[in-house]
């Protein structure tokens, strides 16, 4: 795919962007973390399962009726 497409995967002058370039447009890595951050958040309450991790060295868990979903899915840098 050629051409001035400078989002996702390819730079400006249509070659492939480098995993260190994709990595250095941290508001980019974030958008994506904070979109499958979301997914998760709307499988897991779907589903019934409760979403564990650790906070404060703890292992918590919040049912899935507690789960807090946003509306609308994280904004994409230009």
């Amino acid at each position: 795919m050629a051409g001035g497409n400078s989002n996702g995967k390819h730079g400006t002058n249509g070659r492939m962007k480098s995993v260190r370039e994709r990595f250095a447009d941290s508001a980019s890595v974030q958008a994506a973390v904070n979109d499958s951050m979301r997914e998760v958040r709307i499988l897991h309450k779907r589903m019934g399962v409760p979403l564990v991790g650790v906070l404060n060295g703890k292992m918590v868990s919040i049912p899935p009726d507690e789960i807090q979903v946003d509306d609308t899915p994280a904004a994409k840098p230009e």
